[in-house]
């Protein structure tokens, strides 16, 4: 089980749609792309590249997380320093916002040992592992994260044809399990603010400052012929869906009243 945003790094692009920023940031649109033609299609390129591509999961949407703040200002990437996974299409995301993007090995940086001051992740992973005060932007989704499972090739070919097909069919299942398993956004939000974490809402006006800064790399990415129909495929499907508007729920509602930005470094050290 391989994430696919990875595979830009060995030269495999046809998964690069899927990182398109701000494209996919709903559940119901990448549960969709999970169970139809377009993840069809991208793993059918796996197989010209000598790998067999037997089911593309969602695993959940990526987000920003400030330990110590909130990142709900397009300014406010400028310059900062964020965890993101290893990808070349994630890093471009990144540096298009103004961010310093490192794929460090884990939360906290290699040279201090400290949280990174952001990081691109997804509230499952946020509610057990990022300490309380955190806060994650909820209307702000990079992407969503997708796993491809993958069978070896030659071991592939060595099962009979009723073994492959008893796991391709495991496959499938597991496709549908995973989009119908996976936990409610908004119940995952409000499960982090009651342990004493926060999820905000950036103005739109912010969220479009930042689909402005990346525009010129999804003008780059649509330059390209295949890319290009994979992303009006997703916008297409997206147009056919119904999607709920996301509510903060109650646990998550402005603790001042104001519902001001957090400040983006962390608080001066105690006496």
């Amino acid at each position: 089980m391989v994430p696919p945003r990875v595979f830009d790094t060995i030269g495999i692009h046809g998964f690069e749609p899927l990182q398109t920023p701000f494209l996919i940031d709903s559940p119901e649109l990448a549960g969709a792309i999970t169970t139809g033609d377009i993840a069809t299609g991208m793993l059918a390129e796996l197989e010209q590249q000598g790998l067999v591509g037997l089911g593309l999961v969602y695993d959940g949407l990526r987000r920003p997380l400030a330990p110590h703040g909130a990142l709900t200002a397009a300014d406010q990437f400028d310059g900062l320093l964020i965890r993101v996974p290893i990808s070349g299409m994630t890093f471009d995301m990144f540096s298009a916002l103004g961010a310093v993007a490192d794929a460090g090995a884990n939360h906290r940086t290699a040279t201090t040992g400290e949280l990174y001051p952001a990081m691109e992740t997804q509230l499952d992973i946020a509610a057990s592992d990022y300490p309380v005060g955190s806060t994650v932007t909820a209307n702000v989704v990079f992407f969503p994260k997708f796993n491809v499972l993958l069978a070896n090739p030659a071991a592939f070919a060595r099962l009979s044809s009723d073994q492959q097909g008893a796991l391709r069919r495991a496959a499938t299942d597991t496709v549908a399990a995973a989009v119908a398993t996976t936990a409610d956004d908004e119940a995952m939000a409000q499960s982090f603010c009651e342990g004493g974490r926060r999820v905000v809402m950036a103005a739109g006006s912010e969220v479009g400052a930042m689909r402005a800064r990346v525009a010129p790399l999804v003008t780059r990415l649509r330059s390209d012929p295949a890319t290009h129909r994979a992303v009006s495929a997703i916008e297409h499907l997206a147009g056919t869906l119904t999607i709920p508007p996301y509510r903060l729920p109650p646990a998550c509602a402005p603790r001042t009243g104001d519902g001001a930005p957090l400040l983006t470094t962390p608080p001066p050290p105690g006496p």
